[in-house]
C-alpha cells in the first residue's frame, strides 16, 4: 500500500553484516505506515481500499479533522517544507 517508507530491511541487513553474515539486500525499504492508516480512513473492508485516493475522501471519511499527505514518497517521520508549512500554519499565534 502507498505510504511513507522505512529502511527496515536495510537496518536488518546492516546488523547481520556486522555479525559476519553475507546479505543479498534487494529491497531495503518497506511501506512503514500506509497512507490510509496514517489518515485513519474509515471502512477499510477490501484489499483495494488500501489504495484509496485520500485526497478525494468525503469530509466524514477520516477520523482526522485535517491532514496533508506528502506529494512525494518520503521516509517515515521526514519533515519536508510542504509538511512543515502545513503544521506551522495551524499553530496558534
Amino acid at each position: 500500500a502507498p505510504g511513507g517508507t522505512l529502511g527496515s530491511y536495510r537496518i536488518l541487513a546492516s546488523a547481520l553484516e556486522k555479525a559476519g553474515a553475507t546479505v543479498d539486500l534487494r529491497h531495503p525499504d518497506v511501506c512503514f505506515v500506509p497512507t490510509v492508516s496514517a489518515v485513519s480512513i474509515r471502512d477499510l473492508d477490501r484489499p483495494e481500499d488500501l489504495y484509496a485516493n485520500v485526497d478525494e475522501l468525503a469530509p466524514d471519511g477520516s477520523d482526522l479533522d485535517d491532514f496533508l499527505c506528502s506529494s512525494t514518497t518520503t521516509g517515515h517521520t521526514a519533515i519536508t517544507e510542504e509538511l512543515g508549512t502545513f503544521l506551522l500554519d495551524r499553530l496558534p499565534e
